[in-house]
């Protein structure tokens, strides 16, 4: 796969140069934060631990500690904006709802359904903006099965990624053993050596990157003729409860908002060659 097909057109110096110009241009001009009186020291940067996945375009991983993508621009920027740092830490979806859980994680990118159960333990971002749903089911070439609605995956192996949720009617499918996987990779290599009869995918690009990573090349699976793709799914980060956090967050979301509102998060997408979400009840400035 050639991963510069999710990077930024043109040399990055370049693309560097002219997202600047925009950004700057979006911000507008910003007042300086007023010294502390006396000799009260100023306050510490806020640094915010970030859990991603490799999930092309929205973020792609090139090596071991190399990535880079739509939302790390945009939640970047946001941070900029308000004198914030962050730490990139690459980390199994599963794992990241976890860490927001017990504290060790702050920001969890490009989550795509906002759900009850999730609110529980989080709080969601602005939506940058809705898509829809695609959820596909591939199988081993080998496998005559033809999958063409839902009962059609009684008795059969059905490999997932643990904390995602894909549809509806996934969680209740009867008959089915569903068999959760931390990442794409440990379901790769288990669908490699058929301990799964189908992976439902949500990504195929991640999904197709993985499988070959593990000597699964394209002519050893195949997409069933089901497509599930009803659904409507948004743009979020999560962020976690920490009461500390709440002003932090509060200030991310409004500058969110204003490159909503500015056109700045559509052109960083297509600076990446990649669709902008539809603007969820936010009007955008024409560029």
């Amino acid at each position: 796969m050639n991963l510069n097909a999710f990077a930024p057109r043109g040399r990055r110096w370049r693309l560097a140069i002219a997202l600047a110009g925009l950004l700057a241009a979006a911000a507008g001009a910003q007042t300086l934060p007023a010294s502390p009186p006396g000799n009260a020291a100023p306050a510490a940067r806020p640094r915010l631990v970030v859990a991603f996945l490799d999930s092309p375009p929205e973020m792609v991983v090139y090596s071991k500690g190399r990535h880079s993508g739509v939302l790390q621009y945009i939640l970047e920027e946001a941070a900029r904006r308000i004198d914030c740092d962050l730490e990139w830490r690459e980390t199994p979806f599963g794992s990241s709802l976890s860490g927001l859980k017990d504290g060790t994680v702050d920001i969890v990118t490009n989550v795509r359904f906002r759900t009850a159960e999730r609110e529980r333990f989080a709080r969601f971002s602005v939506n940058l903006g809705n898509i829809p749903s695609r959820i596909y089911f591939l199988q081993n070439s080998s496998d005559q099965r033809d999958i063409k609605s839902l009962s059609d995956f009684s008795g059969l192996r059905v490999g997932y990624r643990d904390g995602v949720y894909y549809f509806k009617e996934f969680e209740k499918l009867p008959n089915v053993d569903r068999r959760p996987f931390t990442d794409n990779d440990s379901m790769a290599r288990s669908f490699s050596v058929h301990e799964v009869d189908v992976l439902v995918v949500n990504n195929k690009i991640s999904t197709e990157r993985s499988l070959k990573s593990v000597g699964v090349n394209a002519s050893r699976y195949r997409y069933a003729s089901l497509e599930m793709n009803k659904e409507i799914m948004g743009t979020y980060m999560m962020y976690s409860l920490k009461p500390e956090l709440r002003g932090v967050f509060d200030r991310i979301d409004a500058e969110l908002e204003k490159m909503l509102r500015d056109g700045v998060i559509a052109s960083i997408y297509k600076s990446f060659d990649a669709v902008p979400p539809k603007p969820d009840g936010v009007t955008v400035r024409n560029r």
